[in-house]
């Protein structure tokens, strides 16, 4: 099976041609020795390509701009079904995080719409538990998990943590790894900043458990129609939620990026 090939492409004109390497090789790392074990059907190629380039044909395009209308960033579909990925840049180093979110998220479900069933959750008192029943969950590998508190760096790039199958398991086991840093403590379970979005088959409805701007974590019922009907998908999460402008815009001083740009001054990383 050929590499799934993804090309960054900076639409702003301000990213170092040796920042934006960097950034693709450690994305690359992440995807083939830290994704792969847990994901086996990924394997990654992950470079750069121009601004005015042209697309070559089972590429993945992941456009870093700093222009981009809010609701536009996250991922896509293209005419021809092929999924691509859009940046919005911020002041600082965040725009890092949501490349390394959007590539592994495509690299695990390149059509933006797989489900996996998985035991129902609730919210009580501001603690998410086990119901009887069963949901439907959009994999999204990075969102759980994906508020910069629990990402980690890699030679000096900060990166996403993201969930492992383990994840969509009936029961709690201990040494079962739910995330790769071990943020995720147990099954279908999300952590401050982080969301989970699922299909209900008894009543039709999607919903999302959410722990992003509030103290406590809470269950809401989204309303969203695609329009023409198609199926619900990631892009369409992505498009109503829009926390990856809000990644985008973590502060500069934020540990993780202060972290990972100390590591760059120390290994003269660009």
């Amino acid at each position: 099976m050929p590499a799934q090939t993804i090309a960054l492409i900076d639409k702003t004109g301000t990213i170092p041609l040796a920042r934006l390497k960097a950034v693709a090789a450690a994305v690359e790392r992440q995807a083939n020795q830290h994704l792969r074990p847990f994901w086996p059907h990924v394997d990654a190629a992950v470079g750069v390509l121009a601004a005015d380039a042209g697309i070559p044909p089972g590429t993945m395009p992941v456009y870093i701009g700093a222009d981009l209308a809010p609701g536009k960033e996250g991922v896509h579909n293209d005419d021809t079904g092929n999924p691509f990925a859009e940046v919005h840049m911020e002041q600082g180093d965040g725009w890092m995080i949501v490349v390394s979110h959007e590539v592994l998220e495509m690299l695990v479900d390149p059509t933006l719409r797989l489900t996996m069933p998985g035991r129902a959750v609730d919210v009580t008192n501001g603690r998410i538990h086990d119901v009887p029943g069963t949901f439907d969950y959009l994999v999204e590998v990075c969102d759980p998990s994906e508020s910069p508190d629990h990402g980690y760096s890699i030679d000096g790039i900060p990166v996403s943590d993201f969930y492992t199958p383990h994840f969509f398991d009936t029961e709690t086991t201990p040494g079962a790894r739910y995330s790769y840093t071990g943020a995720l403590k147990e099954p279908r379970r999300v952590v401050k900043g982080g969301y989970l979005s699922w299909h209900r088959p008894d009543l039709k409805i999607w919903q999302q458990l959410r722990w992003i701007g509030s103290p406590k974590p809470s269950i809401a019922t989204v309303d969203w129609t695609p329009p023409g009907g198609e199926l619900f998908s990631r892009e369409h999460v992505d498009k109503h939620t829009k926390t990856s402008r809000m990644l985008s815009g973590t502060h500069p001083q934020h540990p993780l990026l202060l972290r990972a740009a100390q590591e760059r001054q120390r290994t003269a990383q660009p």
